[in-house]
């Protein structure tokens, strides 16, 4: 993540866009084979059941592939992070000019290991971190609505469907006074739409998860960047010209308002930062 440029940041955001939008398509696909709730639904038959099962497995594949290339970059994120506290946490270490120096003032040792710390650089490493960070909670957060959008669409087409198949089982059970081919046809073929509901919400849902589980890893790594930076900017004499502005990382406004206000979680979050990280690596790493 540090030595990544920015161009080349430009260009996996384009790659991470251009694999969001192939998911959607798939969504789409899968959405045209379902009979809409417009007007008067048509019954699925023959080969769409098979149609709409080959599109909800491309729907899961797409999403089996882009999802953990976009886990791969929200790692990067946390791990960037992690980094820069480990390259403070060493420049607290006192070097040997510092225990000499502070054989004669351990006041002015302290001092010179804090401004070893302020000119480490950490502050610019973070806030560009931050940058990207909040690029890609705007990525997440737009393509998951999207998602659950498609979610509702399909849930609502299905249901209307199932309702119209419904329909049709009675009139016929009807006609035959409760039994021959004809009705027992239409009954299979209700329980095959039936059978169709969850496994097509499934696939939608799956995402939705995935999506919740990469916004809620990288939520926690921002808290930690934020506690971080925290850190820097106490040592820091300039404190002012490196605030942050909300306006600045539109979606991750509210928490660097938290941190000008001095309302970080801090260590309160720790536990279920851990929580999320097991969550995350059990679900992504041997994706």
């Amino acid at each position: 993540m540090k030595a990544e440029s920015s161009a080349r940041f430009e260009d996996t955001v384009a790659e991470i866009r251009a694999g969001l939008n192939a998911i959607i398509e798939a969504g789409t696909d899968l959405l045209a084979v379902i009979p809409g709730p417009v007007g008067t639904p048509r019954s699925l038959q023959g080969n769409a059941f098979d149609e709409l099962a080959a599109r909800r497995l491309a729907l899961l594949m797409r999403q089996k592939s882009v999802y953990p290339e976009l886990a791969a970059h929200v790692a990067g994120i946390g791990a960037a992070i992690d980094e820069q506290r480990v390259v403070f946490n060493d420049r607290e270490n006192p070097l040997a000019s510092d225990l000499f120096l502070g054989l004669f003032s351990r006041k002015a040792m302290r001092r010179r290991i804090e401004r070893r710390a302020a000119r480490a650089g950490g502050v610019e490493r973070l806030r560009t971190i931050l940058g990207r960070a909040d690029r890609l909670v705007g990525l997440i957060e737009t393509h998951r609505q999207a998602v659950i959008g498609q979610r509702i669409s399909a849930e609502d087409a299905l249901a209307m469907l199932a309702q119209s198949e419904e329909g049709k089982v009675t009139r016929v059970l009807a006609d035959h006074d409760g039994g021959g081919d004809g009705a027992s046809g239409h009954n299979q073929a209700f329980e095959s739409m039936i059978g169709l509901v969850d496994p097509v919400s499934r696939a939608f849902n799956s995402g939705v998860r995935d999506l919740n589980l990469l916004l809620q890893k990288l939520g926690f790594d921002i808290e930690n960047l934020l506690d971080l930076y925290s850190v820097l900017l106490s040592f820091d004499g300039e404190r002012e010209a490196h605030s942050l502005s909300p306006d600045a990382y539109p979606h991750l406004s509210r928490p660097v308002w938290r941190l000008g206000n001095d309302l970080l979680p801090g260590a309160r979050l720790e536990r279920s930062r851990q929580r999320t990280d097991i969550a995350f690596a059990k679900r992504f790493e041997d994706a």
